[in-house]
This record gives structure tokens, C-alpha cells and sequence, in this order.
């Protein structure tokens, strides 16, 4: 499965685990080359590849797969989030990704136009909720470089969050109506 080199479509780095499809004719596997791959049992060829970042990091690494039934295939990465995996092998990014904090939250905010809570943690992570459907999504950047996050306010206007780390820098992140953020470090104290 995995020689290192990544030859005939095996792994590049160590699997982590696998599960069979409900019939028994395939396999998942969880890797961290960043990658799951399905392979057919018989004769133990890749059939498919599934990929988690353009430039994936540690983080992506891939530590778990549960194939649950014939529509139904997730992957967990190192980050925490449970990907969603397409079982039709259409589309080699996961459908949907749950995510949440993997350490203690400090503080919480809601934003009116894009109908979410935020949430900060001790990982220096930002994830928001939307209020209406429990969806959540890791807000993407680190601008207070891997501090604490304490604090998170949302603006009057509701077009930008603040948050503030243990080590006194403060954060703007802008937010759009679609809910994306755009993250610009907007002064250190």
C-alpha cells in the first residue's frame, strides 16, 4: 500500500488505516501522504484518490476512513475536521467537512448578516457556526501566528470580527456576505 515513492498509485507515507466497502470488493485507506485512496481487493490496484488542499500541510494528514455504506464514505484528518467523501468517485474533494475546535473555546460572538457564531480557542482557531443550520467551518488564517486567541467581537455593521491573542496583538477579519473571511492583521499593542 504504501512504498514510500508513491509507485503504481501506492502511498507515499505510512496508512493509518482502511475499511472495506459493504460488499467486500474495495478498500479505504487513511494516509499520511495527505491522501485516502480506494483500492480494488482483487487486484489490489488504486482506483481512486482523494486529495484535501492544493498544498496540503501536517494537518491534512489522513488518521482514519470509515466506509458506512454504498453512499456513504468519511475520512478524519490530523486537524480534527470528519470529511465527507464522494462514494460515486466524481469528485476527488470531500463534499463537505464538519470541523470544531480541538481545544478549549475562550470566547464567542454572533454576526447578524451572515446569521453565525464565531468562536476563538487556546489553538489560536476561529470556527463559525451557522445559527440557522449547525453547519460549522474553520475560518481560514492564523494571523496572531499561533497564540492564544482570548477574545472575539463582532463590528456594529457586522462586516468584520476582531479578536484579541494572550500576547496583545489585535486582528480584523473582514467578512463577506457569502460568510468568507479575509484576515488582516490590523495592529499589535
Amino acid at each position: 500500500f504504501a512504498d514510500g515513492k508513491g509507485n503504481d498509485g501506492q502511498h507515499k507515507g505510512s496508512v493509518y488505516e482502511l475499511s472495506f466497502s459493504p460488499d467486500g470488493s474495495r478498500f479505504i485507506t487513511a494516509s499520511a501522504d495527505k491522501t485516502c485512496k480506494v483500492w480494488n481487493f482483487e487486484s489490489g490496484q488504486v482506483e481512486f484518490t482523494y486529495n484535501f488542499a492544493d498544498k496540503p500541510t501536517k494537518s491534512e494528514m489522513q488518521v482514519s476512513c470509515l466506509w458506512l455504506d454504498e453512499k456513504t464514505i468519511f475520512s478524519v484528518s490530523l486537524n480534527g475536521r470528519v470529511n465527507f467523501l464522494d462514494a460515486e468517485f466524481k469528485n476527488d474533494r470531500p463534499v463537505r467537512v464538519l470541523s470544531g475546535h480541538m481545544k478549549s473555546p475562550q470566547d464567542i460572538t454572533y454576526n447578524a448578516k451572515t446569521k453565525s457564531v464565531y468562536t476563538c480557542d487556546v489553538n489560536s482557531c476561529v470556527v463559525r457556526t451557522n445559527a440557522e443550520t449547525y453547519l460549522t467551518a474553520d475560518v481560514v488564517g492564523d494571523p496572531h501566528k499561533e497564540t492564544q486567541i482570548k477574545y472575539i467581537a463582532t463590528t456594529c455593521d457586522n462586516n468584520a470580527f476582531y479578536t484579541v491573542a494572550v500576547n496583545d496583538t489585535v486582528c480584523k477579519s473582514l467578512v463577506s456576505d457569502t460568510g468568507d473571511e479575509k484576515e488582516e492583521k490590523t495592529s499589535a499593542y
